[in-house]
């Protein structure tokens, strides 16, 4: 469930780096990109326990 979330954005930050300086913004896209999909696996921390648990 938690692999559906995100992607792995800093495997291609390295190849964005090595672009010419026109392509800076891929850089910036990129970060910000690894930025939300780490504050959407911390939702899913304290969502999916409650979807699997029932509650008592």
């Amino acid at each position: 469930m938690f692999s559906l979330g995100t992607r792995n954005s800093f495997v291609v930050l390295p190849l964005a780096i090595a672009l010419p300086d026109i392509w800076a913004a891929a850089v910036v896209v990129i970060v910000l990109q690894s930025l939300v999909e780490l504050l959407g696996m911390v939702a899913y921390l304290a969502w999916v326990p409650r979807l699997v648990k029932p509650p008592r």
